[in-house]
């Protein structure tokens, strides 16, 4: 499990921009890992480095590349 010095996880959704770099669909996080979509789908099941809003999963940038690293 991903190890966050941060205690506001989840972040409150209401303070999340969904436009900013920080989080990506899993398609594009895959693309940003160079990694399939499936790892990715793995690594959510595995590590605390996605939320889900409105229905649609959104994967923190930031946990995703710490995940990686801790792998």
């Amino acid at each position: 499990m991903t190890t966050d010095n941060n205690p506001t996880w989840p972040p409150d959704p209401a303070t999340i921009d969904l436009n900013s770099r920080d989080w990506l669909t899993p398609s594009q996080a895959a693309g940003a890992a160079r990694v399939s979509e499936r790892t990715i789908w793995q690594l959510i099941a595995d590590h605390d480095i996605s939320l889900k809003l409105g229905g649609r999963r959104f994967v923190s940038r930031r946990r995703l590349f710490e995940a990686l690293i801790s792998a």
